[in-house]
């Protein structure tokens, strides 16, 4: 895993926005967005472009699911704080990164294109 990561600007979120609602303070952390290692093999990502391509064949007549993969997953904010605890300490342990090979998400905007 490269200890080096590119410098981003966090998202700057207006003061009173952040004051009524706390939990957007997530949004501000600089979070890895990659771990650095490439798939196994190739295999591996031919597989997961193959399930990725049928569920989307299957679910063509829907609008309300985002199935993507070999990205990382951020499931709360405080998932999000023992990440930059671990990247912090280089010693220990790199247990709270989640990057599925595949996901999916039900119940969403499925023509908005998703990034970090």
């Amino acid at each position: 895993m490269s200890s080096e990561r590119p410098i981003r600007t966090p998202i700057e979120i207006d003061s009173a926005l952040l004051a009524a609602h706390p939990e957007l303070a997530v949004l501000t952390l600089d979070l890895p967005d990659s771990d650095g290692e490439p798939m196994e093999n190739e295999r591996e990502q031919f597989q997961m472009l193959l399930l990725r391509d049928s569920l989307v064949q299957y679910w063509r007549g829907r609008q309300d699911f985002y199935v993507a993969g070999n990205m990382f997953v951020y499931y709360s904010a405080q998932q999000a704080r023992q990440i930059l605890a671990e990247e912090a300490e280089p010693t220990r342990p790199r247990r709270a990164f989640r990057g599925p090979d595949l996901f999916v998400v039900l119940h969403v905007d499925g023509s908005f294109r998703r990034q970090k």
